[in-house]
């Protein structure tokens, strides 16, 4: 997979903020990342019978990644469930609302 960047370049960069223990934080924001030909192995061990698939030439994109707390990203893309089917994945990531 390669990652690839085709926009202007940023005019400044966020401002830093500075968290609970003092340290200075970056704020990053990614507004656009397109995947193209990726490849993901899943597996989930808990269920009986365990059960995985591996999923071929991923494409799609994600849009609104953001170190923000608050922040959701877009997600859709689809791929190739290994020789059977097509798999699609759409809708909205926290990603740094993992106990939400």
């Amino acid at each position: 997979m390669e990652v690839a960047r085709k926009l202007a370049p940023i005019a400044a960069a966020a401002p830093a903020t500075t968290g609970a223990d003092g340290e200075k934080k970056s704020r990053i924001k990614v507004n656009r990342l397109q995947v193209t030909g990726g490849n993901i192995e899943f597996a989930n061990l808990s269920l009986r019978p365990q059960f995985g698939v591996r999923i071929s030439d991923l494409a799609g994109f994600i849009v609104g990644l953001s170190t923000e707390p608050s922040s959701r990203a877009e997600v859709s893309t689809e791929g190739k469930v290994d020789e059977f089917d097509l798999a699609r994945l759409s809708g909205n990531l926290l990603p740094l609302g993992a106990t939400e």
